[in-house]
């Protein structure tokens, strides 16, 4: 999974989280913080378009692929 599905992922979680919440500050704050992660999805496409390398590593990240260290041992 990539980043921006996994920030769309828990977009989708708190607006979910949010219908079953009565009106008030809690279900305000689970809108918010689906807004945030709306807006790191929407950010990190606009990096990714810009810097398509990026999308190479999102994938090894999301496979569990450990990513070389430059320092020698």
């Amino acid at each position: 999974m990539t980043k921006i599905s996994e920030y769309q992922t828990h977009a989708l979680e708190c607006r979910a989280l949010a219908k079953q919440m009565p009106v008030g500050e809690q279900r305000t704050q689970l809108l918010e913080m689906a807004r945030t992660w709306e807006s790191l999805a929407n950010s990190r496409e606009r990096l990714i378009r810009t810097n398509p390398e990026l999308e190479a590593l999102d994938s090894l990240a999301s496979a569990d692929v450990a990513i070389p260290s430059s320092k020698a041992h």
